[in-house]
This record gives structure tokens, C-alpha cells and sequence, in this order.
């Protein structure tokens, strides 16, 4: 439970255009649920209407409870916030009675108040709008030690529902429970700008540890889908040889049968040397064996029915593998548009982090809301504010053009 105390302010039409519109908008999305208290209406845009009335008649309030008037209150509107953990759910019944008592702990549970509950945060959080002007005395609310008051009574709330958050508070009040003084720190702008960088920072290292560690991972997986691959393809390669085991060794043997038949052939055609001692035809037979009987023929034509078996199995190994390799590009880049999608969905988290840090944080909850008018005249009849000197003058020229256009003029004399 985190209570903050707003500053105090002048206008109540300015604290209905924040708390009940969305910020820099006039939708009101942001607005889960209101509640008016001692106020004769349950609309919240009558309810500050009539703290508005009241605020103004203050003196004449006075006057009618016997007291004296004293100056005018400058600052009646008072207001803050309670915020939930992220963790906790509490029901919209829990939040009221959570307002409820704050309103008796600062002793303002007979004051005009309205009870305004948002939902633009991931915790749940409600502001609570008081009117520090007594409705019957016309009085103005004391509004001392209030936020010692809220954090007494925001680590007695913890406490009593068994869940303490902030153990620095406790801490704090047990201190100041033996006399020790302990200060309220306001978070200043500075500080503000400070931890959006710093969480910023954080938030992008936490991103590129996260990216860093998933392309080890997917370096892993690649790994991974090429040694199927490869191990695919040697398989197929495996199975290609294996099925042409077979043709191999019918073609080896049918070669073998062939010589044998030529070789056959060939000595039934041979003729008989005739038996001496050192024959003198020895060199002619041979010649004529090597030449007549066909045998280099022979061997360039099974050289050629090798060779033209073992282009038709490099052919089919060839068309296995491009198919392996087809089926693991496809595997591939279905892989690496996954990592893609990942990617660029981790990057639109991060980044809707940061925005979160810088856009939702962007004014802290409780600070005083940009003094406006509840009902703002149209576009076209609003004036920019001049910036500058020059914008000034441009202005002022641009009317005297305007005037001039509209001006009936003379006919000039001839």
C-alpha cells in the first residue's frame, strides 16, 4: 500500500479534468468506478460543482455557524492516492472501505469528497478529491502531519492483511516512535528523470542478455538440423550403395563369364607350335593372340558398362543429396522466420517497457493536475498563447490584415 499526498490546489475544475478523463484526452476509458460522499448527487462532474459552490461560500458559511470569517482559503482542494502492490486484486468494495478510512484517520469523513478509481496501471490505485471547506462550518480542514497519519495507517493496513511491502516504513515509524526523526522524501524531477534512465538501462540490458543468450541457443539448434542433414545424406548415400551392391556384382560377374568364354574361344582357335627346342614362331603366335582374339576390345567395352554404372550411381547419390539439402534449407529457413517472430516480439516487449517507464510514469500519481476549465470552448474559438515576442507581433499584424479585409473602402476619385 503506497499512499501519496498531492499538493494542495485552487481549482476544482482542474482536478475533474484529470482524474476524471484520460490524460491529454477527453475519453474517460481510464475511469473504472466513482463515488460521491456527503454530496447530494452521485455525478461526479455535479459532485465538484457543488464543492466548487461551497468552496465559494465559505465566508457566508461561516457567518451562519456564529464563527468569524477570517481570510479566504486559498488552496481548498486536497487530494490523494492509493496505490496496491501488483500482486494484490483487491475488489472495488475493498478499495472504497481502504478510502473510507483514510477519509476518518485524517478526520475528514465529514467533508465533501470524491472517491476516483483508475485502471491505466498494472496495480490498482484510486484518488481521493476532498474539499477541505466544512459543509456546515464553513471551517477549512488542518491538514498537519498528514502523511506521517497515511503511512501509520498504510503499514497498519499491511499488516493487518499479513502482507508488509515496505519494510523501510516500518522501520521509519518504529523510529519515530522513539523520538528519532525520520523525513518524508519527496521525489523530485530530477530524481524521477534519474530512475527512468536508470530502469531504461536496465531494461535493454536485461533485452540483450536475453537476445545474446538465445543465439547461442539457436546456434545450437542450427548445429543440430545440420548433423541430421548430414547424417540423412550419409544414410540415403548407405542405401544407394547397398542397393547397387547387387548390379555391381552382377555386372562383375557376367564380365567374368565373358573373358572366360572369349579366352575359350581363343585357345580352341590357337594352333599347335610345333615341339622344338627353340621354336621360331614363338613371336608371331603371340602377336597374332594379342591382335586377332579381341581381348582389348573386350576389356574397353566392360570398362565402359562400369563406368556408365558408376555414373548412374553417382547420379542418384547427386539427387539424394539435393534433396536432403532442398529439405534442410526448407527446414531452415522455416527455423530462422521462428527466431524472427521471436525476435521481434521480445523487441515489442522491451520496448512497450520503456515506453511504460517513460509515458505512464511520465507525471508521478498525486501530482497537482494543470489548472484547466471543465468546459473548454471549441478549437476554432481558442487562441494559441503567443511563445514569444515575435509570435506576439505576427499575431497582431495578422488581425490588422484581418480588419482591413473586412473594412468597406472608398472608390478613389478619378
Amino acid at each position: 500500500m503506497v499512499p501519496r499526498v498531492a499538493k494542495t490546489g485552487r481549482s476544482f475544475k482542474g482536478a475533474a479534468l484529470y482524474y476524471l478523463h484520460d490524460r491529454k484526452a477527453n475519453t474517460s476509458e481510464r475511469v473504472a468506478f466513482t463515488e460521491t460522499l456527503n454530496l447530494p448527487t452521485n455525478d461526479p462532474r455535479r459532485g465538484f460543482a457543488h464543492m466548487i459552490d461551497t468552496a465559494a461560500h465559505a465566508h457566508e458559511l461561516k457567518t451562519a455557524a456564529g464563527m468569524k470569517a477570517g481570510r479566504k482559503l486559498e488552496k481548498p482542494v486536497y487530494s490523494y492516492s492509493l496505490a496496491w502492490h501488483p500482486t494484490e486484486a483487491p475488489t472495488k468494495e475493498q478499495q472504497l472501505a481502504a478510502a473510507h478510512e483514510t477519509l476518518r484517520e485524517l478526520g475528514l469523513e465529514k467533508h465533501q469528497a470524491i472517491i476516483v478509481g483508475h485502471n491505466d496501471t498494472d496495480h490498482r490505485h484510486l484518488h481521493v478529491i476532498v474539499n477541505r471547506v466544512d459543509p456546515e462550518t464553513g471551517k477549512a480542514a488542518v491538514m498537519s502531519k498528514d502523511k506521517l497519519k497515511l503511512s501509520k495507517w498504510a503499514q497498519a493496513y499491511e499488516q493487518r492483511h499479513e502482507n508488509v511491502f515496505c519494510q523501510v516504513r516500518v522501520d521509519n515509524n518504529e523510529a519515530r516512535d522513539r523520538g528519532e526523526w525520520r523525513k518524508y522524501k519527496q521525489e523530485r524531477r530530477r530524481d524521477a528523470n534519474d530512475w527512468k534512465q536508470q530502469t531504461t538501462a536496465q531494461i535493454w540490458q536485461e533485452y540483450r542478455t536475453e537476445r545474446d543468450g538465445a543465439k547461442d541457443a539457436r546456434k545450437g539448434s542450427y548445429d543440430a538440423l545440420w548433423k541430421r542433414t548430414q547424417e540423412r545424406i550419409a544414410a540415403r548415400r548407405g542405401t544407394i550403395r547397398e542397393d547397387y551392391r547387387a548390379q555391381w556384382k552382377a555386372l562383375y560377374r557376367e564380365q567374368q563369364q565373358e573373358r572366360k568364354r572369349h579366352g575359350a574361344v581363343v585357345r580352341s582357335a590357337m594352333p599347335k607350335a610345333p615341339k622344338r627346342k627353340k621354336p621360331k614362331l614363338g613371336a608371331e603366335y603371340w602377336s597374332f593372340y594379342k591382335v586377332a582374339d579381341g581381348r582389348a576390345d573386350l576389356a574397353k567395352a566392360q570398362q565402359r558398362a562400369r563406368a556408365e554404372l558408376s555414373s548412374q550411381q553417382t547420379q542418384a547419390i547427386a539427387q539424394s543429396f539435393d534433396q536432403e539439402m532442398q529439405a534442410y534449407r526448407q527446414e531452415r529457413d522455416a527455423l530462422k522466420a521462428e527466431h524472427k517472430a521471436e525476435d521481434a516480439k521480445r523487441l515489442d516487449h522491451y520496448q512497450g517497457l520503456t515506453k511504460r517507464v517513460w509515458k505512464d510514469a511520465a507525471k508521478p500519481e498525486g501530482s497537482k493536475p494543470p489548472p484547466a476549465e471543465m468546459e473548454r470552448p471549441p478549437d476554432h474559438e481558442r487562441q494559441a498563447k503567443p511563445t514569444s515576442t515575435e509570435d506576439a507581433v505576427r499575431n497582431r499584424m495578422q488581425e490588422k490584415r484581418d480588419r482591413s479585409r473586412g473594412r468597406t473602402r472608398r472608390p478613389r476619385p478619378r
